[in-house]
């Protein structure tokens, strides 16, 4: 069976969607632009000078979700995806879930950004499995803690259970090097810096 794993954001989306959805919220009243700020200069902050992916999501968890009713999120989060997520897709990336929908495979997402944001996308796309950061939740139902986070290492780790299935995996970002690596085929889709000049070096294709 071919199985082709996707990273969401930059690969699938164009966009960030955990910061596009923060963007909605505010939009919505149901946070401060200051957050939205808040994200931004974090996100920035890993980017250039940080590499773990736990990092940037506790401080953001603090920030942003802790004490945020799960149920609340999920019906937000499928408002979103209702009403923004067509103008975020990667046409040439979403050219290959047209193989899974015609069976000729199955399709994963896996990607850092909430699991109650990953399910309602990959609900919209038609993919039936995803592996994204979980979280711990109160008796009310209320956002504790950071349960797991899945970074280039975790994906790897999970593409363990395809180990004698044909895989290919696609992501834009160097990070999930690990990930690439473990796939049969790897497929860079608008690469960053290092990530353009390992697969040119490594032949791999870029979309």
């Amino acid at each position: 069976m071919r199985v082709l794993a996707f990273d969401l954001d930059g690969t699938l989306l164009t966009k960030n969607s955990s910061f596009a959805f923060c963007h909605y919220l505010c939009q919505q009243k149901h946070l401060s632009y200051f957050h939205l700020i808040y994200s931004a200069l974090w996100y920035s902050y890993y980017r250039h000078w940080s590499h773990s992916y736990y990092h940037l999501h506790k401080r953001i968890f603090d920030r942003l979700l802790r004490g945020q009713n799960l149920s609340f999120l999920k019906t937000e989060a499928k408002r979103f995806v209702e009403k923004h997520l067509k103008k975020m897709l990667y046409p040439p990336a979403l050219r290959y879930l047209e193989e899974q929908r015609k069976g000729q495979g199955r399709a994963v997402i896996l990607s850092c950004s909430p699991a109650f944001l990953v399910e309602p996308i990959a609900n919209f796309l038609g993919v039936d499995e995803t592996v994204s950061s979980i979280y711990t939740t109160d008796n009310d139902g209320c956002l504790l803690d950071i349960a797991k986070v899945i970074d280039g290492k975790a994906k790897a780790d999970y593409m363990h259970r395809y180990a004698y299935d044909e895989t290919v995996a696609f992501s834009d970002s160097f990070d999930d090097l690990p990930f690439l690596e473990k796939a049969s085929r790897a497929i860079v889709v608008r690469p960053d810096r290092k990530l353009r000049r390992f697969a040119r070096k490594n032949k791999w294709e870029m979309l």
